[in-house]
Protein backbone atom coordinates (compact mmCIF):
# COMPACT_ATOMS: atom_id res chain seq x y z
CA UNK A 1 0.00 0.00 0.00
CA UNK A 2 1.37 3.46 -0.91
CA UNK A 3 2.68 5.91 1.70
CA UNK A 4 0.31 8.45 0.11
CA UNK A 5 -2.62 6.56 1.58
CA UNK A 6 -4.55 8.94 3.90
CA UNK A 7 -4.73 6.47 6.83
CA UNK A 8 -0.93 6.20 6.88
CA UNK A 9 -0.52 9.97 6.74
CA UNK A 10 -2.93 10.29 9.65
CA UNK A 11 -0.97 7.72 11.65
CA UNK A 12 2.32 9.49 10.90
CA UNK A 13 0.80 12.81 11.98
CA UNK A 14 -0.48 11.26 15.21
CA UNK A 15 2.91 9.72 15.95
CA UNK A 16 4.58 13.05 15.29
CA UNK A 17 2.16 14.85 17.61
CA UNK A 18 2.73 12.30 20.37
CA UNK A 19 6.50 12.71 20.02
CA UNK A 20 6.21 16.50 20.25
CA UNK A 21 3.96 16.30 23.33
CA UNK A 22 6.33 13.80 24.95
CA UNK A 23 9.32 16.03 24.19
CA UNK A 24 7.57 19.07 25.72
CA UNK A 25 6.57 17.07 28.81
CA UNK A 26 10.13 15.80 29.21
CA UNK A 27 11.52 19.31 28.81
CA UNK A 28 9.16 20.67 31.51
CA UNK A 29 10.06 17.82 33.85
CA UNK A 30 13.79 18.30 33.41
CA UNK A 31 13.73 22.10 33.58
CA UNK A 32 11.73 22.53 36.82
CA UNK A 33 12.02 21.62 40.49
CA UNK A 34 9.84 21.83 43.61
CA UNK A 35 12.55 23.19 45.92
CA UNK A 36 11.39 26.18 48.00
CA UNK A 37 12.59 29.58 46.73
CA UNK A 38 14.22 28.04 43.65
CA UNK A 39 13.98 30.17 40.52
CA UNK A 40 13.30 26.96 38.62
CA UNK A 41 10.23 26.15 40.74
CA UNK A 42 6.97 27.30 39.06
CA UNK A 43 4.83 26.12 41.97
CA UNK A 44 3.47 28.29 44.79
CA UNK A 45 6.67 28.25 46.86
CA UNK A 46 9.06 28.95 43.98
CA UNK A 47 10.36 32.28 42.65
CA UNK A 48 10.00 31.66 38.91
CA UNK A 49 7.66 34.65 38.37
CA UNK A 50 10.03 37.12 40.00
CA UNK A 51 12.97 35.75 38.03
CA UNK A 52 11.01 36.14 34.81
CA UNK A 53 10.63 39.80 35.76
CA UNK A 54 14.33 40.05 36.64
CA UNK A 55 15.20 38.58 33.26
CA UNK A 56 12.94 41.08 31.50
CA UNK A 57 14.55 43.96 33.40
CA UNK A 58 18.02 42.85 32.31
CA UNK A 59 19.30 41.88 35.74
CA UNK A 60 22.68 40.12 35.66
CA UNK A 61 22.94 36.83 37.56
CA UNK A 62 26.06 36.87 39.76
CA UNK A 63 27.39 33.35 40.41
CA UNK A 64 30.80 34.46 41.70
CA UNK A 65 31.17 37.39 44.14
CA UNK A 66 34.53 38.15 42.55
CA UNK A 67 32.54 39.46 39.57
CA UNK A 68 31.28 42.31 41.79
CA UNK A 69 34.66 44.04 41.61
CA UNK A 70 34.65 47.32 39.71
CA UNK A 71 30.90 47.88 40.04
CA UNK A 72 29.63 51.38 40.76
CA UNK A 73 26.14 52.63 41.66
CA UNK A 74 24.84 49.07 41.39
CA UNK A 75 22.34 47.11 43.48
CA UNK A 76 22.78 43.45 44.39
CA UNK A 77 19.69 41.48 45.39
CA UNK A 78 20.19 38.49 47.72
CA UNK A 79 17.14 36.34 48.43
CA UNK A 80 17.18 33.84 51.32
CA UNK A 81 20.89 33.02 51.61
CA UNK A 82 21.30 29.32 52.37
CA UNK A 83 24.70 29.54 54.04
CA UNK A 84 27.24 31.94 55.46
CA UNK A 85 29.73 33.43 53.02
CA UNK A 86 33.30 32.19 53.12
CA UNK A 87 36.04 34.64 54.10
CA UNK A 88 36.82 35.33 50.44
CA UNK A 89 33.16 35.73 49.53
CA UNK A 90 32.50 37.97 52.51
CA UNK A 91 35.40 40.19 51.49
CA UNK A 92 33.97 40.53 47.97
CA UNK A 93 30.52 41.51 49.27
CA UNK A 94 32.05 43.95 51.75
CA UNK A 95 34.16 45.61 49.05
CA UNK A 96 31.08 45.87 46.84
CA UNK A 97 29.19 47.84 49.50
CA UNK A 98 32.25 49.90 50.43
CA UNK A 99 32.58 50.99 46.80
CA UNK A 100 29.28 52.88 47.08
CA UNK A 101 26.90 50.15 45.94
CA UNK A 102 23.70 48.80 47.53
CA UNK A 103 23.19 45.35 48.99
CA UNK A 104 19.51 44.41 49.19
CA UNK A 105 18.97 41.40 51.48
CA UNK A 106 15.59 39.67 51.74
CA UNK A 107 15.58 36.92 54.36
CA UNK A 108 13.81 35.54 57.41
CA UNK A 109 15.26 32.30 58.82
CA UNK A 110 18.24 31.89 56.48
CA UNK A 111 21.86 32.96 56.91
CA UNK A 112 21.23 36.66 56.39
CA UNK A 113 22.90 37.75 59.62
CA UNK A 114 26.15 36.10 58.54
CA UNK A 115 26.12 38.15 55.35
CA UNK A 116 25.29 41.34 57.27
CA UNK A 117 28.23 40.77 59.59
CA UNK A 118 30.50 40.10 56.62
CA UNK A 119 29.70 43.46 54.98
CA UNK A 120 30.04 45.39 58.25
CA UNK A 121 26.36 46.23 58.75
CA UNK A 122 24.85 46.55 62.23
CA UNK A 123 21.32 45.64 61.10
CA UNK A 124 20.18 42.20 62.24
CA UNK A 125 17.33 39.81 61.57
CA UNK A 126 15.72 38.91 64.90
CA UNK A 127 14.62 35.30 65.22
CA UNK A 128 11.08 34.80 66.49
CA UNK A 129 7.49 34.33 65.36
CA UNK A 130 6.41 37.87 64.58
CA UNK A 131 2.62 38.05 64.80
CA UNK A 132 -0.01 40.75 64.72
CA UNK A 133 -3.67 41.33 65.46
CA UNK A 134 -3.71 43.56 62.39
CA UNK A 135 -3.37 41.11 59.55
CA UNK A 136 -4.76 40.44 56.10
CA UNK A 137 -5.64 36.79 56.64
CA UNK A 138 -6.84 34.75 59.62
CA UNK A 139 -3.29 33.68 60.40
CA UNK A 140 -1.57 35.95 62.94
CA UNK A 141 1.75 35.12 61.23
CA UNK A 142 0.63 37.22 58.24
CA UNK A 143 1.01 40.74 59.69
CA UNK A 144 0.44 43.93 57.78
CA UNK A 145 3.35 46.31 57.38
CA UNK A 146 3.04 50.05 56.77
CA UNK A 147 5.69 52.14 54.94
CA UNK A 148 7.46 54.93 56.80
CA UNK A 149 6.89 58.35 55.27
CA UNK A 150 9.84 60.08 53.66
CA UNK A 151 11.58 56.92 52.48
CA UNK A 152 11.89 56.88 48.65
CA UNK A 153 11.99 53.09 48.32
CA UNK A 154 8.52 52.75 49.86
CA UNK A 155 7.03 56.14 48.96
CA UNK A 156 3.42 55.98 47.83
CA UNK A 157 2.82 52.45 49.10
CA UNK A 158 -0.07 51.86 51.49
CA UNK A 159 0.33 48.44 53.11
CA UNK A 160 2.32 45.23 52.61
CA UNK A 161 1.17 41.73 53.53
CA UNK A 162 3.93 39.61 55.05
CA UNK A 163 4.12 35.84 55.46
CA UNK A 164 5.87 34.55 58.60
CA UNK A 165 8.39 37.42 58.68
CA UNK A 166 11.01 38.20 61.30
CA UNK A 167 11.60 41.57 62.90
CA UNK A 168 14.58 43.64 61.79
CA UNK A 169 16.65 45.70 64.23
CA UNK A 170 19.09 48.49 63.45
CA UNK A 171 19.22 50.88 60.53
CA UNK A 172 16.47 53.31 59.57
CA UNK A 173 12.97 51.78 59.42
CA UNK A 174 11.27 51.49 56.04
CA UNK A 175 8.25 49.37 56.98
CA UNK A 176 6.74 48.86 60.45
CA UNK A 177 3.90 46.85 61.94
CA UNK A 178 1.27 48.52 64.11
CA UNK A 179 1.47 48.47 67.91
CA UNK A 180 -0.89 45.47 67.92
CA UNK A 181 1.99 43.09 67.21
CA UNK A 182 4.07 40.71 69.31
CA UNK A 183 6.67 37.93 69.23
CA UNK A 184 4.69 34.73 69.64
CA UNK A 185 7.17 32.77 71.74
CA UNK A 186 4.99 29.70 72.21
CA UNK A 187 3.53 29.71 68.69
CA UNK A 188 -0.10 29.47 69.78
CA UNK A 189 -1.25 32.51 67.80
CA UNK A 190 -2.48 34.33 70.93
CA UNK A 191 -1.03 37.10 73.09
CA UNK A 192 -0.04 35.58 76.43
CA UNK A 193 0.84 37.37 79.66
CA UNK A 194 4.54 36.94 78.98
CA UNK A 195 4.20 38.39 75.46
CA UNK A 196 4.00 42.16 75.05
CA UNK A 197 2.30 44.08 72.26
CA UNK A 198 4.41 46.60 70.42
CA UNK A 199 5.53 47.91 67.04
CA UNK A 200 8.21 46.03 65.09
CA UNK A 201 10.27 46.91 62.06
CA UNK A 202 10.03 44.67 58.99
CA UNK A 203 12.38 46.50 56.64
CA UNK A 204 15.27 48.92 57.14
CA UNK A 205 18.04 50.70 55.30
CA UNK A 206 21.50 51.41 56.69
CA UNK A 207 24.45 53.39 55.42
CA UNK A 208 27.62 51.28 55.52
CA UNK A 209 30.69 53.20 54.46
CA UNK A 210 29.94 54.71 51.06
CA UNK A 211 27.23 52.16 50.36
CA UNK A 212 23.76 51.14 51.49
CA UNK A 213 22.32 47.96 52.95
CA UNK A 214 18.57 47.35 52.67
CA UNK A 215 17.13 44.49 54.74
CA UNK A 216 13.62 43.03 54.51
CA UNK A 217 12.66 40.31 57.01
CA UNK A 218 10.56 38.13 54.71
CA UNK A 219 11.98 36.17 51.78
CA UNK A 220 8.54 34.80 50.94
CA UNK A 221 7.58 38.20 49.51
CA UNK A 222 9.21 36.84 46.36
CA UNK A 223 7.50 33.45 46.11
CA UNK A 224 4.91 32.90 43.38
CA UNK A 225 1.98 32.62 45.81
CA UNK A 226 2.62 36.16 47.09
CA UNK A 227 2.54 37.74 43.64
CA UNK A 228 -0.68 39.32 42.44
CA UNK A 229 -2.25 39.75 45.87
CA UNK A 230 -5.16 42.18 45.84
CA UNK A 231 -5.89 45.00 48.28
CA UNK A 232 -2.21 45.56 49.10
CA UNK A 233 0.94 46.96 47.50
CA UNK A 234 3.10 43.83 47.53
CA UNK A 235 3.27 43.83 43.75
CA UNK A 236 4.44 47.45 43.61
CA UNK A 237 7.10 46.84 46.27
CA UNK A 238 8.46 43.76 44.48
CA UNK A 239 8.45 45.67 41.17
CA UNK A 240 10.59 48.39 42.74
CA UNK A 241 13.00 45.90 44.26
CA UNK A 242 13.29 43.99 40.99
CA UNK A 243 13.71 47.18 38.96
CA UNK A 244 16.51 48.28 41.31
CA UNK A 245 18.31 44.93 41.14
CA UNK A 246 20.85 45.37 38.37
CA UNK A 247 22.59 42.31 39.87
CA UNK A 248 21.02 39.20 41.41
CA UNK A 249 23.07 36.92 43.65
CA UNK A 250 23.15 33.26 42.69
CA UNK A 251 26.01 32.20 44.95
CA UNK A 252 24.44 32.24 48.42
CA UNK A 253 20.78 32.62 47.50
CA UNK A 254 18.46 29.62 47.72
CA UNK A 255 16.92 30.79 44.45
CA UNK A 256 19.80 29.10 42.64
CA UNK A 257 19.13 25.73 44.31
CA UNK A 258 18.65 22.71 42.06
CA UNK A 259 18.38 18.98 42.66
CA UNK A 260 17.58 15.88 40.65
CA UNK A 261 17.20 15.85 36.84
CA UNK A 262 17.22 19.64 36.54
CA UNK A 263 20.87 19.78 37.62
CA UNK A 264 21.88 17.68 34.63
CA UNK A 265 19.52 19.61 32.37
CA UNK A 266 21.04 22.96 33.37
CA UNK A 267 24.55 21.60 32.95
CA UNK A 268 23.71 20.47 29.43
CA UNK A 269 21.96 23.77 28.63
CA UNK A 270 24.95 25.81 29.77
CA UNK A 271 27.36 23.72 27.70
CA UNK A 272 26.86 24.77 24.03
CA UNK A 273 28.55 21.71 22.54
CA UNK A 274 26.30 19.39 24.54
CA UNK A 275 23.21 21.32 23.47
CA UNK A 276 24.11 20.72 19.82
CA UNK A 277 24.74 17.02 20.42
CA UNK A 278 21.53 16.48 22.39
CA UNK A 279 19.48 18.37 19.80
CA UNK A 280 21.01 16.37 16.97
CA UNK A 281 20.33 13.08 18.74
CA UNK A 282 16.74 14.09 19.47
CA UNK A 283 16.10 15.04 15.86
CA UNK A 284 17.79 11.85 14.71
CA UNK A 285 15.53 9.72 16.90
CA UNK A 286 12.42 11.46 15.56
CA UNK A 287 13.60 11.00 11.96
CA UNK A 288 14.39 7.31 12.62
CA UNK A 289 10.92 6.81 14.08
CA UNK A 290 9.24 8.29 11.02
CA UNK A 291 11.39 6.26 8.61
CA UNK A 292 10.61 3.08 10.53
CA UNK A 293 6.90 3.76 10.23
CA UNK A 294 7.18 4.18 6.46
CA UNK A 295 8.89 0.81 5.86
Amino acid sequence: MSDDNPPYRAIDAAVGLILVVAAVALFLHLSTTDIEFSRYNPQWNGTSEVFDALGNSGSVMVRDPADLRGRHNATLLVIAPARAPTVEEGSAYRDFVAAGNTLMLVDDFGSGNDLLRAVGATTRLDRGNLSSLEREFENSNAPLGYPVKGRPLVAGLSKIVFNRPVAVSGGNPLINTTYLSWIDTDGDGRVERTESLGRFTLATEETVGAGQVVVIGDASLFINAMQGLSDCDNGLLVERLVASATLTDQRLSQTATTAGPISTFLWVRETPALVVVVTALSLGMIAWSFNRRRR
